[in-house]
């Protein structure tokens, strides 16, 4: 598939070959990819295939046989790495080591906002992350891929696609100026450096600006495990402090503050400190909630603050009526339910109308959605049943209204729902002791 435009996928290729496993696949960045599955009557494998040619999937190169049934596969420094169950991890030399001699070709860009694009070269506010992408290729497979500021070894990938960023420095402590390069190493040990690209660092003058949030305003939820903040730049985390949040539950008489309720947090920096977690530390009961972030502790590192404070006013509502018949669910207070359990649904418009949307996965673990029509329904109590299917899976499930074509959506239609497996049968194939 030509993935380029999200909205217009084309179809390159089909099928060309159903004999290879496909359950799990990693490429080496190099035109090989390594897939690994349980065929029938082959067994379980490992199998190689070319991919530098897009428009043929079928180029089966060679087979490796797995001590167990194969789970996932990734690929480090050259070697596959495969999750075979019983067999446990299983170390796959699918390539062998380049012995020609030839070093691998790699250029690079840099992904980062231009702030002059009038002025030659690139301009980077200070303190902001740039992304540099190497285009790399060997005529064997790449080890490792490192990236270089101002010549030094800053980190490095050895798993295609190479994931590169590095920051731009704070005027104050690293200068106007920073240089990228990239070192590739093949598995022969012959290395190549790419083309040098100069940034120009300048002030920055401009506060974070929050870019995204996992909590709204006015949310109605059934459990909220940390509210999760991303900003479109890094954050001073030495600021970072519990003294400047506050979680309140604000009791029953929203009037007051008298009966407002303080829960403790403890904060999480993620994302090179673009990504702000303030997590609870219990488990919200059913009410109303206030957070609230000081701008003092929301600082980049050039010290620039926001203008206002970061509040959300939110509520948590009562423990789901959909409880599992058989289990325990992971969070006790949000809906749960075992596979083909009946379940009831309050709606409110004429529930012989309603559908519900599930989570589904197949046996080769293809995630997808499906519309449920209900099992029954109970007019004066508006009240909708439905079936969860034997293949539901945990997520958002929405309950909506289909008169003909025409779809209607409710608040407090989309909630979460945990599906509970249930246990049938239980074998012992090995009992040991002291």
């Amino acid at each position: 598939m030509n993935v380029s435009n999200p909205d217009a996928l084309t179809l390159i290729s089909g099928v060309d070959a159903n004999s290879t496993a496909g359950q799990a696949l990693a490429a080496n960045g190099s035109g090989l990819l390594v897939s690994i599955g349980a065929l029938q009557q082959l067994g379980n494998v490992l199998d190689v295939s070319r991919v530098a040619d897009p428009a043929n999937t079928g180029a089966f190169q060679t087979r490796f046989a797995l001590a167990g049934v194969p789970k996932d596969v990734v690929i480090a420094n050259g070697i596959a790495f495969v999750a075979a169950s019983t067999g446990g991890l299983q170390v796959v030399n699918y390539a062998g080591f380049d012995a020609q001699g030839v070093a691998p070709t790699v250029s690079i860009v840099i992904d980062a906002v231009d702030v002059n694009p009038a002025l030659p070269g690139v301009q980077v506010i200070e303190g902001r992350t740039v992304r540099i992408i190497p285009t790399v290729s060997d005529d064997n497979q790449v080890s490792t891929v490192e990236l270089l500021v101002n010549g030094v070894t800053v980190s490095n990938d050895i798993s295609f696609p190479f994931d590169l960023t590095a920051q731009a420095p704070i005027i104050a402590n690293g200068g106007t100026t920073m240089t990228l390069q990239v070192r590739v190493t093949d598995t022969g040990g012959n290395a190549t450096l790419s083309n040098v690209v100069n940034v120009t660092v300048v002030p920055d003058t401009f506060a974070p600006v929050l870019t995204g949030s996992n909590l709204t305003e006015g949310a109605r939820l059934f459990f909220l495990r940390s509210v999760d903040l991303t900003f479109d730049e890094p954050l001073n985390t030495a600021l970072l402090s519990t003294a400047g949040v506050s979680l309140v539950n604000k009791g029953a008489n929203l009037g007051s503050t008298a009966d407002d309720t303080l829960i403790p947090v403890t904060l999480d920096v993620r994302s090179f400190g673009q990504q702000l977690s303030v997590v609870l530390g219990q488990f919200l009961t059913a009410g109303e909630y206030q957070l609230r972030i000081d701008p003092s502790i929301l600082k980049d590192n050039s010290g620039n603050a926001l203008a206002a404070p970061i509040v959300r006013n939110f509520t948590i509502r009562p423990a789901s009526a959909i409880k599992a018949a058989i289990g325990v669910p992971e969070i006790q207070q949000a809906p749960s339910a075992n596979p083909l359990q009946e379940i009831a649904v309050s709606v409110p418009f004429d529930p012989s109308t309603a559908r519900m949307r599930f989570n589904v996965i197949d046996s080769n673990g293809t995630i997808s959605t499906r519309d449920v029509t209900l099992s029954r329904s109970d007019a004066p109590s508006s009240t909708a049943f439905f079936r969860v299917p034997a293949d539901a899976m945990t997520g958002d499930v929405i309950v909506f209204s289909q008169v003909g074509a025409n779809q209607t959506f409710f608040t407090d239609g989309t909630f979460p729902l945990q599906i509970v497996p249930v246990v049938t049968d239980a074998q012992i194939n090995f009992e040991g002791s002291d």
